[in-house]
């Protein structure tokens, strides 16, 4: 059987999850991920292409925020490069 999501690299085209008016470009980094603060299963996990993974930590709030972003298949608008599976 042949596995149709993307693999690691591959780039493409969503809106973000809030906001609906702007589509941006995005890198998978992870394929079949669970979101450990929800417990909710994704089919990729991704970071903004321009910017690569970010890691944040708040003084005020003490706390570290990361701009992942869970994506499942059906919400990639354009698929911009498949990157090869090795």
């Amino acid at each position: 059987m042949k596995d149709v999501l993307l693999t690691h690299g591959s780039i493409i085209k969503a809106y973000p999850p809030h906001d609906d008016e702007k589509i941006e470009m995005y890198i998978i980094i992870g394929v079949r991920q669970v979101n450990p603060n929800t417990m909710n299963r994704w089919d990729y996990v991704c970071v903004p292409f321009n910017e690569g993974y970010r890691l944040d930590y708040s003084k005020y709030s003490k706390d570290w925020k990361s701009n992942i972003t869970y994506f499942n298949h059906t919400d990639i608008e354009e698929i911009i490069k498949k990157a090869k599976h090795y």
